[in-house]
């Protein structure tokens, strides 16, 4: 099959299932997935969503079921066409070594053993790097991988797998768990990068925390039970209802945090913080980081209005779902109210009613002897 083909549902899995030496990772999963979403494959932490991912780009054979992407079956091809990303066994970056030296390793691989290659330089980076990173800027190549944000690091990881060794055409992206970028504003430029990769290919992330689908005109949530053969608690700690109610204005709170976080930008950085910068190929800036060190706010986000866009339709649905909820709990509360105090009153007429039978019974013997003693 032609590896270009449009297909309208690129990924179907029936029954899928991997099982271990602990017992089953995960399944059996059902899954139909369209071509080109961003897709959040929602599951909870330790649920075998990394087994799952593995799964779904070749690169772990279920031990049940069948899986086809994109008319492949056999993991080999399914392995060709689907990067993945954000698995530290087969993608992780050396924290001792710099920028200059994972794009050289990279540029090696990608020539085979016994030719030799050149060192990589700005024009290499902004080629490889360059249609991930948009607007944000890219690193320069003197700077280790310790120094660059988290963000960056998995932003990098992406764009390697995006162009891999044997130079395929890569159909579909799989990104293991979106929480490793801890900071929800820079998670919040990632999912606007893998919305802009999901114009052109499948896109599908493993999250725990996905954000709401309907921020996204081409995103779709799709909750996973990966975890049914895990042990889980009868009680949480915590009761259902103050549990929801701290997540939701969690939440929002972080949320209007990020809007003002990112609002401010670089804009508000002083002129003296600013270190000196280059433009790339693409129009986009980077730091010379052998000159100056660079303050945390000094960057910028990269897509910074949209990432404002996606903060505010956050802490806006978020809002919405709060006040409904909210409004649904002050609703129950009201009958369970009225409910407490009509079981009180039929409670108190039950008791009135007994009292007065009861002074009744007690009365009519002494009215009978008082009849006697006439």
């Amino acid at each position: 099959m032609p590896d270009h083909q449009q297909i309208e549902t690129p990924l179907i899995a029936h029954g899928i299932t991997v099982v271990g030496e602990e017992g089953p990772a995960y399944g059996p999963l059902d899954l139909e997935i369209p071509d080109k979403k961003l897709v959040f494959l929602s599951g909870r932490g330790g649920s075998g969503r990394t087994a799952l991912a593995l799964t779904l780009s070749g690169r772990m054979r279920p031990t049940a079921g069948t899986l086809e992407v994109f008319g492949h079956t056999k993991v080999k091809h399914i392995r060709e066409s689907v990067a993945i990303a954000g698995v530290d066994a087969i993608d992780a970056l050396d924290r001792n070594i710099k920028v200059r030296d994972v794009l050289n390793e990279h540029r090696a691989w990608s020539h085979g053993w016994v030719k030799w290659v050149a060192r990589v330089d700005d024009n290499y980076r902004d080629r490889i790097l360059g249609p991930v990173y948009g607007e944000r800027s890219l690193p320069d190549l003197d700077l280790y991988v310790s120094q660059i944000p988290m963000l960056d690091r998995l932003l990098i990881r992406i764009a390697l797998s995006l162009h891999p060794a044997h130079r395929g055409h890569i159909q579909m992206l799989v990104l293991d768990d979106l929480e490793q970028v801890r900071e929800l504003t820079d998670r919040v430029v990632l999912i606007d990068v893998l919305e802009r990769l999901s114009q052109n290919m499948l896109v599908i992330v493993n999250s725990v925390n996905p954000p709401p689908e309907e921020i996204f005109d081409n995103a779709m949530v799709i909750p996973l039970f990966t975890d049914r053969a895990h042990a889980t608690p009868k009680r949480s700690g915590l009761r259902e209802t103050r549990l929801g109610r701290i997540s939701r204005k969690w939440v929002v709170s972080k949320a209007q945090n990020v809007q003002h976080e990112l609002t401010m930008g670089v804009e508000d950085v002083p002129d003296e913080h600013i270190p000196p910068t280059s433009t790339n190929s693409h129009g986009a800036t980077y730091t010379d980081a052998s000159k100056v060190p660079v303050p945390p706010n000094a960057h910028g986000t990269g897509n910074t209005r949209s990432a404002v866009n996606i903060a505010n339709a956050t802490a806006a649905a978020v809002e919405a779902e709060s006040d409904a909820v909210e409004a649904q709990a002050l609703e129950a509360e009201v009958e369970s109210e009225a409910a407490a105090e009509a079981r009180a009153a039929a409670a108190a007429a039950s008791e009135s009613a007994a009292s007065s039978t009861a002074g009744s019974a007690t009365a009519a013997p002494a009215t009978d002897m008082g009849e006697k003693e006439h």
